[in-house]
């Protein structure tokens, strides 16, 4: 068992969780998808596409193949939701998804150990694994969206440094030990979310929302926004172009960099991409900033135009193994951030699990199959043109496209608050929902509260959590704490139950 505690200042503990090692599986799916497409030939389980001796179109079809399958998937599971229903709850998607993508990661396989230039073999394997992944993206999506926001960011943070961890343990090994280890991913990654979803899928929708009239809200703004994609894309705003964005730029630096890290490198690479997302991983989670895609651009800009002005002033080699090591490290966090996101955007009741999850990866597959095409154009109509001058042009787009995520005020402005009056509550429920208001008011004033803390104080009675008035309020998650220090120091109690106990 993982456990997570959240600790006030001076050491009192306002929240404790154990993630349990089911809600982890999403790191084996992460690892999966970073060792057949992102790592390189750093991993000998998949083969190397360069060198198939393919020409460049055969080339072009089997590198689009599984992002392309996997977008189709997508596209049906959002656009038919109303029909199909929740993948999660289907069992032919639970079991059946891990299986396909076991099935063609054996394929790639062959092609791997058996040296086979098979592009038949290849792009069979690339369409199973796109068919699979697609839906199991979406059934950890409905996991995540329904557990409680701590630990969402507790358990996507463990998951995505597991994932690390599996990368660079699959990059020391190699024939079919490799092979049988990538292989083992996805089917870790399934049985774990099966034992997941049994205990904790048909739980209550989100524990941030812990009032019965407010869970109502929350399903029926769900139900009011099922099998309308195009509400929640209009919701999105400009967040989904800006996963788009932040992916091809991505992988047009890992592109670039042109060069065949493995061995030692690579793993020295893998250990810094682990610090790195951790790092941001743990901003995000304390800083006075909304969870968005407007944050993750104000890491990602700085960082990814210092790759692309290494690949300008360096030789190549060496400005080469700067951009991999810094495009692998950004995906890694990028991953991370976006699998939070996506929990948050459908607990705020904007979307259901399937279309902000479904919504969120198909934009992140459009970026990575917009990346190879552009680098694919460039090298077929501009054969002659440097990396440099590549990289320039790159900077300049990029920092247009952060200008353009960095306006967008109406994703969080527009962020659904439960409307407990519209829920189907009894005249007895708003009476005693008044009552409530005006004695946490009356309290406050009796224990000298001030402005913010009034605030604070407020939603600690509505339940909510830690994570969720950070959000809320823009404040970080240490001056949530210090305000909860304050407010049971005068009100002299030491628990949310004592301090609840009071104002009733």
């Amino acid at each position: 068992m993982f456990r997570y505690v959240a600790k006030l200042p001076g050491g009192e503990v306002s929240y404790t969780s154990f993630i349990a090692p089911r809600k982890l599986g999403w790191g084996f799916l992460l690892a999966w998808v970073f060792c057949a497409f992102y790592a390189g030939p750093a991993v000998s389980a998949v083969p190397n596409r360069e060198g198939m001796g393919l020409d460049a179109l055969s080339r072009l079809l089997v590198d689009c193949a599984p992002v392309t399958v996997a977008i189709l998937v997508l596209v049906v599971l959002v656009a038919f939701e109303g029909r199909i229903g929740s993948v999660a709850h289907k069992g032919w998607a639970r079991w059946g998804a891990p299986v396909l993508t076991a099935l063609g990661t054996l394929l790639l396989s062959f092609c791997s150990v058996l040296d086979c230039s098979s592009a038949a073999l290849y792009l069979v394997g690339s369409v199973l694994n796109g068919l699979g992944s697609g839906v199991m993206w979406v059934l950890w999506g409905e996991l995540y969206a329904r557990l409680p926001q701590d630990e969402v960011e507790a358990a996507a943070l463990l998951s995505a440094i597991i994932a690390a961890m599996l990368v660079l343990a699959a990059s020391a090994m190699s024939g079919w030990v490799a092979c049988a280890f990538v292989l083992s991913f996805p089917l870790i990654s399934g049985a774990l979310f099966v034992l997941a979803w049994s205990r904790d899928g048909d739980s209550a929708v989100s524990s941030d929302y812990l009032h019965r009239a407010e869970e109502d809200a929350l399903v029926q703004a769900h139900d009011s926004v099922r099998g309308k994609p195009m509400s929640a894309m209009r919701a999105m705003g400009r967040s989904g172009w800006g996963v788009f964005c932040a992916c091809l730029f991505t992988c047009i630096v890992g592109s670039l960099a042109r060069v065949m890290v493995s061995g030692a490198a690579f793993q020295v690479i893998v250990l810094l991409s682990l610090a790195f997302m951790a790092v941001v991983g743990f901003v995000s989670l304390a800083g006075p900033r909304r969870l968005s895609i407007a944050f993750l651009y104000r890491w990602m800009c700085p960082v990814l135009t210092f790759a692309f002005a290494m690949l300008i002033v360096l030789d190549a080699t060496l400005g080469g193994c700067i951009a991999f090591g810094v495009g692998l490290g950004a995906r890694f966090a990028f991953c991370l951030i976006t699998q939070m996101y996506f929990a948050r955007f459908a607990a705020r009741g904007q979307a259901t699990p399937t279309q902000s999850y479904g919504l969120g990866w198909i934009f992140v597959h459009l970026g990575d199959l917009a990346g190879v095409l552009v680098m694919f154009a460039l090298e077929a109509l501009l054969p002659s043109a440097e990396t440099s001058s590549i990289a320039a042009v790159c900077m300049v787009l990029l920092v247009v496209a952060t200008m353009y995520v960095l306006g967008d005020k109406d994703s969080f402005a527009l962020a659904w608050t439960p409307d407990v009056g519209k829920a189907q509550a009894s005249p007895v429920e708003d009476a005693s929902s008044s009552e409530s208001g005006s004695r946490i008011q009356e309290l406050a004033r009796e224990l000298n509260l001030t402005p913010r803390e009034t605030e604070v104080f407020a939603l600690l009675m509505k339940g909510r959590s830690v994570p969720y008035i950070r959000d809320e309020l823009v404040v970080s998650r240490e001056t949530v704490a210090t305000h909860v220090k304050h407010i049971y120091a005068k009100a002299n109690v030491h628990s949310r139950q004592e301090l609840l106990d009071l104002a009733n």
